[in-house]
């Protein structure tokens, strides 16, 4: 259990709104796994790592430097919606914290920065295997990435995020069936233009700017990015990438403009 969490009591319903909360006591949010220990009342949580997580717990750091449990949820899409309300209302940066780390991190940023080091943390906990559909399959059974997943839906769809060009290129969708599978289809998705660029997959938001290849998470050397199947279907593979962010697709690299994660 991390030095500056000591275990705490879980708030009792009925628990304040986000935008009833005086956020003037925090400098930044924190999101763990956790678990509880113990069996007296009123219940007591600690931080603990992804595998052993009851659920998950948003604390918010105050100055002195202690975490205070804010809320608590299971399921991944209630705890997203969640934090989405809370930085909403207190304007306050966010980071990803587990029980592998000893202090926190302090590497407060976006939601989108955190889902980043979610990422890493699953990237970290992949079998050394050259086998893609291991690989994969490894990657979706990781307790962490139904959260990562949904904090990072709650990113891009939080109301904040400019919508040009959606209506058109929904239109688009509902009027031609595409073929994934075939290179130079494009599609929408939500606010993203997506396309098939020989059998890689590629988005742009809003359909304005470069395309770009979609990381899913890092190595040391290298990444892995989205491909497409015939089918259309997506899966994942990794590709090289070099000390100047650039990944190596085919025989191109790709500076960081040209891929997201």
């Amino acid at each position: 259990m991390p030095c500056l969490y000591k275990p705490g009591h879980i708030p009792a319903p009925p628990v304040p709104k986000p935008q009833e909360r005086d956020w003037s006591a925090y400098i930044g949010l924190e999101v763990a796994p956790c678990r509880e220990i113990g069996f007296g009342k009123p219940r007591q949580s600690e931080v603990c790592l992804p595998c052993e997580a009851e659920f998950f717990t948003i604390y918010g750091r105050e100055a002195s430097g202690m975490a205070v449990a804010l809320e608590d949820e299971k399921a991944a899409d209630d705890i997203a919606a969640m934090l989405s309300g809370c930085i909403e209302a207190s304007g306050l940066k966010v980071c990803y914290f587990d029980g592998r780390d000893f202090a926190p991190s302090q590497r407060y940023g976006t939601i989108s920065d955190m889902c980043d080091r979610m990422a890493e943390r699953i990237a970290e906990d992949m079998p050394d295997t050259d086998d893609l559909e291991v690989f994969a399959a490894a990657m979706e059974a990781h307790p962490l990435d139904p959260y990562r997943e949904a904090f990072a839906d709650a990113c891009h769809h939080n109301g904040r995020d400019e919508l040009r060009g959606r209506a058109d290129m929904a239109l688009q969708n509902d009027l031609f069936e595409i073929d994934k599978g075939q290179h130079g289809a494009e599609w929408v998705t939500g606010n993203w233009q997506c396309r098939n660029f020989n059998g890689w997959f590629q988005q742009r938001e809003g359909g304005e700017g470069p395309w770009q290849f979609v990381v899913y998470a890092f190595g040391v050397t290298d990444c892995t990015i989205y491909r497409l199947n015939k089918a259309g279907g997506m899966y994942q593979e990794r590709v090289p990438i070099d000390e100047q962010d650039r990944i190596t697709v085919g025989r191109r690299k790709y500076g960081r403009e040209h891929w997201t994660h």
